[in-house]
């Protein structure tokens, strides 16, 4: 401090002297989730960021495919659609996009995603403690969340590789407040396949595109989205058969804050799946079949701070019509004759509540319960059976009549979910889950992979709905020192009412699903364990999963056996699952990604002899999934080339080259069977037995560092 009297002009120096001053302790709060010690038990959660910097196939980033790199999280096949959780089977999962369902999650068979991971901002998988809101489904929930829209300036970027290319544009209506997303992808792979030599790939054709669209008001309390997607896909095998399917969705979400400590999110959505399929690879019995299946749901979410007390409840209601479809025959060749697989409808209903209570420093429970509710619904026709006899045609004695709207029955049952998370010291914890589950829903298929055609069906008057319960305990660990996260978790699940199909079901032929499957339970435990580097130039995840599942369906009398009672291992019974993930970041500039899978064959059921009825040789199988397909390896590399990163410019652009399969090994999808020689021979199907490069250019309006 200087005094000064002032009495003309002149000229003063001052010598300044350094000092320290200490302030007061900032903290900044982001979602405890990504927190290996404080997120639920096995919840994995993954950003867009994670997401970019992995290989990938056939330069499309998939979200699918990056969860099967997690543990307990196994993909059915090469080249296919469907997940197997924690030994679950891949319709026991829920895909939402922005609160709208996805029954098919793929283009393609599985070799392109459903969702343009450019406009994802991140996603969950609960497949553990599943909160209450969530319901419907007995494995896992895979919540994904679009980006808003750049509400401050506009943006355009996408991606071209030789066979698909997507764009996204982004941008403000008003500055700060609104905004919106548009985004497309298209495929245009036929000049590809024209030019191998194989007559039928030569003459086959594949295109999908899909497009979102978003629109958000920002208002001081209130955030009002909505979010509509739609996707379409066409395959032609030749004059073989013909794929077309399609998703449709959209939502509205109205989010208002009434107070610091209460929040309510109403949401309005609807979905509709649907297929048409023709089938010519036998002229006499040639057919075309259509199907479709659509739900619209409401659902009031509510989060209130009770003084200690977190609190979450709420309601949700879903109205489901299918049209299962007419097998009818293709042209005046085919000898077919129509079959109406029939309309259904029903109504799933829940009610829920939960509460999160730090009982002490180190202990936090979670415990809630979901009560939910199931009704299929006439018009339909339901055939009784006469007693202790086979649901086949041959026993149908009586036929009830329901008429529109009708209750043709009613299920309910209450769901309980509790999770503890005890903190072994600042830097631990150990969790414990207990989840409770049903599913009112089921597809109809007798292989493993979710086909174009597949049909889901409702439970209903004989076909009740599944339900699970299932335990998890699990240590994790943070280590800072070494920028580590590693966590060990064990699970046990059962299951009842699970649905199997019979020996020789036949889906389109009979429209009485009772006829060809029966219920039963399975049984599913195992361990995962994970290590996770968070930063650094090396960075990325190792996961080791060894998991059992088996089913057994064992009825009060021998027609309601599947494998003669006994237990048997499930189609995803995969005991070890082994993935590295690693990326090294060479520069800013230059990124090195490799992805290792290795996982033991799945079960199959294979012929072990041929004997003969008036010459005819018929093939005898064993016993249900008692082989293997041969295990599977493969390796994946990536690198990432940013362009300059200079901090002005108008324009950014990078490279994505990719190997896919880099080893050329020819994983086995499936074993099959010919006659050949009067001989009964095995080959190995391979859908990539060879290194599949690609090349991607990614662009985007704007510096390296824009939003």
């Amino acid at each position: 401090k200087y005094q000064l009297n002032v009495y003309s002009d002149d000229k003063i120096d001052i010598q300044l002297e350094s000092s320290s001053f200490a302030l007061e302790e900032a903290v900044i709060k982001g979602d405890k989730q990504f927190d290996v010690r404080y997120k639920d038990p096995g919840l994995e959660k993954l950003t867009a960021k994670t997401i970019r910097s992995l290989p990938v196939m056939v330069g499309e980033r998939d979200l699918i495919k990056v969860s099967e790199t997690l543990p307990g999280i196994v993909s059915v096949g090469e080249g296919s659609s469907g997940l197997s959780v924690r030994g679950g089977q891949s319709d026991q999962n829920a895909f939402y996009i922005n609160n709208i369902p996805i029954y098919n999650t793929s283009h393609v068979f599985g070799f392109f995603p459903a969702f343009n991971s450019d406009i994802i901002k991140d996603f969950e998988i609960y497949k553990g403690h599943v909160p209450v809101n969530y319901g419907g489904r007995l494995s896992s929930v895979f919540n994904i969340s679009a980006k808003q829209g750049n509400k401050d300036e506009f943006g355009f970027h996408g991606g071209v590789n030789p066979i698909s290319a997507y764009a996204t544009l982004e941008g403000p209506i008003k500055n700060g407040k609104n905004s919106v997303l548009l985004s497309g992808r298209s495929l245009y792979s036929d000049w590809i396949l024209s030019k191998i030599e194989d007559p039928t790939i030569s003459k086959s054709s594949a295109n999908f595109n899909d497009f979102s669209f978003g629109l958000n008001f920002d208002f001081e309390k209130t955030l009002i989205s909505t979010f509509a997607y739609i996707s379409n896909d066409q395959f032609d095998l030749s004059d073989i058969n013909k794929y077309c399917y399609s998703n449709k969705g959209a939502s509205i979400s109205v989010q208002h804050i009434f107070n610091n400590t209460l929040n309510v999110d109403f949401s309005l959505i609807g979905s509709q799946y649907s297929f048409e399929t023709e089938d010519m690879q036998e002229p006499s019995l040639a057919y075309k079949h259509n199907y479709s299946i659509e739900h619209y749901e409401f659902r009031a979410d509510l989060n209130h701070q009770v003084g200690s007390n977190y609190l979450k409840y709420g309601f949700s209601g879903i109205y489901y019509q299918l049209d299962r479809g007419l097998v009818s025959p293709l042209n005046s060749e085919s000898l077919r004759q129509n079959i109406d697989h029939g309309n259904e409808q029903g109504f799933e209903g829940a009610i829920y509540l939960s509460d999160s209570y730090e009982i002490t420093p180190r202990l936090t429970v979670n415990a809630g319960i979901r009560y939910s509710v199931f009704a299929p619904m006439g018009e339909a026709e339901v055939y009784l059976y006469d007693e202790n006899r086979p649901l086949v045609e041959e026993f149908i004695n009586d036929t009830l009549k329901y008429k529109r709207n009708e209750l043709i029955k009613f299920y309910h049952t209450p769901e309980f979910r509790l999770s503890l998370n005890f903190k072994t010291d600042d830097q631990g914890s150990i969790k414990i889950a207990f989840n409770q589950m049903s599913q009112n829903l089921s597809m109809l298929n007798n292989t493993i992979t979710v086909a174009p055609n597949t049909q889901w069906k409702l439970a209903d008057y004989h076909i009740k709905p599944s339900k699970s319960n299932q335990i998890s305990l699990g240590v994790f660990r943070d280590i800072p020192s070494k920028k580590l996260e590693a966590s060990i978790e064990l699970f046990y699940k059962k299951t009842r009412n699970l649905t199997e199909f019979k020996d020789g079901a036949d889906f389109i032929n009979n429209p009485i699903i009772e006829n060809e499957v029966l219920q039963g339970k399975q049984e599913s435990y195992g361990a995962e364990f994970y290590l996770k580097k968070t930063s650094g130039k090396l960075n990325g995840w190792l996961s080791y999963t060894y998991s059992r599942s088996f089913v057994q369906v064992d009825g009060p009398n021998d027609w309601e056996d599947i494998n003669f009672g006994k237990k048997y291992p499930s189609n995803y019974d995969i005991p070890n699952v082994f993935n590295a993930v690693l990326n090294y970041e060479v520069s800013r500039r230059i990124t090195l990604s490799t992805v290792i899978t290795y996982k033991d064959g799945r079960p199959a059921t294979y012929p072990v002899s041929v004997y003969y009825i008036d010459e005819v040789p018929i093939i005898n199988y064993y016993e249900r999934n008692q082989y293997r397909i041969p295990n599977y390896f493969r390796t994946d590399v990536s690198l990432s080339l940013e362009g300059s990163l200079k901090k002005n410019k108008l324009f950014h652009s990078s490279w994505m080259l990719s190997i896919y399969n880099v080893t050329g090994r020819e994983n086995a999808y499936s074993v099959y069977f010919k006659s050949e020689e009067d001989e009964i021979k095995a080959y190995k199907y391979s859908v990539i037995g060879t290194p599949f490069f690609t090349i991607t250019w990614l662009f985007k309006f704007g510096n390296y560092a824009s939003k």
